[in-house]
């Protein structure tokens, strides 16, 4: 790891990190660059906080911003509280089956004929009439 910036903020008691560190497979957690952070400036663990790890696509570096708080009561004040984590819910109940009542049929009402748009009228033809007639029979014999 290599330290690139390193900044004092009296306001906030902490020292800003800003490094560049190499690996060699995946990008390291959170967790094992804060050691190494917290090995290098040979500073308690507790107190390094990892903001950022930021890497480009296909290379072993990466860069990290961190902050080092002077103390436990500083980092408290000052970093938002991790959430808690929700408990897994119980597994709900089977619910309770409604039956389905079966649907009604609506009759289709015979159209009278209108005056198109263009003032001639339409009538049915034979063979719209036909199948609405197959279609009521048909509905019959369902019955």
């Amino acid at each position: 790891m290599k330290i690139i910036e390193k900044k004092e903020n009296p306001l906030l008691s902490r020292t800003e990190i800003l490094a560049e560190i190499s690996f060699e497979k995946a990008t390291p957690p959170d967790e094992e660059v804060k050691k190494q952070i917290a090995s290098q400036l040979k500073v308690d663990e507790a107190l390094v906080v990892v903001k950022n790890i930021y890497t480009e696509f296909g290379s072993p570096n990466a860069k990290v911003t961190a902050f080092i708080y002077d103390s436990k009561k500083a980092l408290e004040k000052t970093e938002p509280k991790p959430k808690e984590k929700k408990e897994a819910k119980k597994p709900a109940e089977k619910p309770v089956e409604v039956p389905k009542e079966p649907k009604k049929e609506v009759k289709e009402e015979k159209k009278e004929a209108t005056p198109a748009a263009s003032g001639t009228q339409t009538s049915e033809s034979e063979s719209d009439s036909s199948f609405k007639e197959e279609k009521v029979a048909g509905k019959e014999e369902k019955k």
